[in-house]
């Protein structure tokens, strides 16, 4: 009898291949989902530590900018952060904070050598301020930051047709991260390198900065900021009664990059260019001190004596002395002071990195000066004619320009010239007529004007010049400028003033500001912009990255 009966063999071969199957595709499953677990917890700790150490880096950046504000970090400093502006700011938060001594310190510094990232860019900052602030956030856990890169600006160099430093603003690179007080090697612990621009607003910015009222003549041409803080002034002021704080003709030009602003009352315009609203912000609120002079002033002779990274010269005169000072800028980049040595006044400093030579000069004086000639290329010089409140002075120090044949920059893009006084800045119609300035003015207390015997209402007066006044680069006084008297003295025949567009870029030395320090931006750092690795870091010399 035949049997039809299967064989048992054979469904469990089946049997067990398909548990295998099973088991094989669970496996997969499983080690997927693993996977994807763990690739989200990397990133989410990836991410928790980009944070935390983004946190750390900012407080890096805000320690920096404070010590810009505090003058601690500047062109003395060739804007490193030494170890002596880095204690004296980390000691503005905790006064007792120094070296770190245990694990408990809740603020302190350590060397960058003791840390887990020991290198920066040794080209950049000095092996004396290879410094890490380290803060305790938690027990066990750390916040630091380190200064990794600090470009300083390149004044007045040119990288083809472009500025190398555009905007004459810092760049600054802090790296930040979290671990634990005693880590020497890396290992998982990630850093964030942060980019920061910083720059202040200087009084050089502004084709015109007053405190008064201004009127604009008939061949106005505004290619630069304009700015009045709006204030009626003492009856030396001739456009006080004006309904505008700024008034305009309408045959005024405006380019694409004027701007024109008041801190208080309106802008008056007949039409033209100039009426463009997308150019006028009036009663902003935006109010700038001339005092900020004053303390500049105080900056520069606290610095009397300096050899570089600004030469910084005082010339403080005996009570019978009764000036003026006589001062010649030369084309070779040296200042002659009558009675006294010359100055080198050459910026040294064109190439990157930056490490040795000065940026230029700063002369002070205490009386008056009178000034004469053109610094030659590749020269910065400011000029200071300002009240000392150590001695009794029987006047206001003021710059008088007396040179016909020019006087200030001789127009390069390396060269840069500043006059800053106490009182006016005076332009002799006896000596320069006609007057051709090319430099940033500060007159704190008074005004650019003609020769003051000369002012007058209507009153015709010996000595009045029937040339042109050309002005370029930028006008700041506590007045407007007063250059001409009831069309019969001063510079009756025109009256120009442009703004020199290189000053933004290439300011004179110590030349006031009109704001603090600013962050203009802060990004996470292009790894690109350095060379070397974690090993030897070193900022590329490239736009985008100094």
């Amino acid at each position: 009898m035949l049997s039809f009966r299967r064989h048992r063999s054979s469904e469990d071969g089946v049997a067990l291949v398909a548990a295998i199957v099973l088991l094989i595709v669970a496996g997969l499953i499983v080690a997927g989902v693993m996977m994807v677990t763990m690739s989200s917890r990397d990133r989410g700790r990836d991410s928790t530590d980009t944070s935390i150490g983004a946190g750390a880096a900012e407080d890096g950046l805000r320690a920096y900018l404070a010590a810009l504000n505090a003058d601690s970090v500047g062109e003395h400093t060739g804007y490193d952060f030494t170890l002596s502006a880095l204690t004296e700011t980390v000691r503005e938060s905790d006064p007792s904070a120094g070296w770190c001594a245990s694990p408990a310190t809740a603020l302190c510094l350590v060397r960058n050598r003791d840390t887990a990232f020991a290198n920066v860019d040794t080209r950049l900052v000095k092996a004396v301020d290879q410094v890490t602030v380290r803060r305790r956030v938690a027990n066990g856990a750390y916040r630091f930051w380190q200064v990794l890169a600090v470009s300083a600006p390149r004044y007045g160099a040119m990288d083809g047709a472009a500025f190398a430093s555009p905007g004459g603003a810092v760049v600054v690179y802090v790296r930040g991260w979290q671990g634990p007080a005693d880590r020497t090697v890396a290992n998982d612990v990630k850093p964030v390198v942060l980019r920061a621009v910083v720059r202040p607003s200087s009084f050089s910015d502004y084709q015109i900065l007053t405190d008064g009222k201004i009127q604009m003549g008939t061949t106005t041409n505004i290619s630069g900021r304009i700015h009045t803080n709006g204030l009626d002034q003492s009856f030396m002021d001739q456009f006080a009664a004006l309904p505008n704080a700024i008034t305009l003709p309408g045959t005024a030009v405006c380019t694409s990059s004027a701007r024109i602003s008041t801190a208080a009352g309106s802008i008056g315009t007949a039409g033209g260019s100039c009426a463009d609203p997308s150019k006028q912000f009036a009663g902003t609120g935006e109010s700038y001190s001339l005092l900020r002079t004053v303390s500049t002033a105080a900056l520069v002779r606290s610095r009397c004596g300096q050899a570089q990274p600004v030469v910084v010269v005082c010339r403080n005169s005996p009570p019978a002395f009764r000036g003026p000072y006589i001062v010649t800028l030369r084309p070779n980049g040296m200042i002659d002071i009558a009675g006294y040595p010359s100055v080198d006044a050459r910026n040294q400093r064109l190439a990157f990195p930056t490490s040795a030579g000065s940026f230029g000069a700063a002369l002070m004086f205490d009386r008056s000066v009178e000034v004469r000639g053109r610094l030659g290329s590749g020269a910065r010089a400011s000029i200071f004619a300002m009240s000392n409140t150590s001695t009794i002075q029987s006047e206001v120090p003021s710059i008088r320009l007396v040179d016909p044949s020019g006087i200030g920059s001789d127009g390069t893009t390396t060269s840069s010239v500043g006059f800053v006084a106490s009182g006016d800045v005076i332009a002799d119609e006896t000596r320069a007529c006609p007057l051709n300035v090319r430099a940033a003015l500060v007159a704190q207390g008074g005004m650019l004007s003609m020769t003051p015997a000369l002012r007058g209402i209507g009153i015709a007066q010996p000595g009045a010049c029937g040339s042109d006044a050309v002005v370029t680069g930028s006008i700041t006084g506590h007045f407007p400028p007063y250059m001409t008297v009831g069309g019969v003295s001063g510079y009756t025949a025109g009256r120009r003033y442009d703004y020199d567009q290189n000053l933004y870029h290439n300011p004179p030395p110590y030349f006031p500001t009109a704001t603090s320090w600013q962050l203009l931006t802060s990004t996470t750092a292009d790894a690109n912009c350095f060379t070397g690795g974690v090993a030897a870091p070193r900022l590329v010399d490239s736009l985008a990255c100094r």
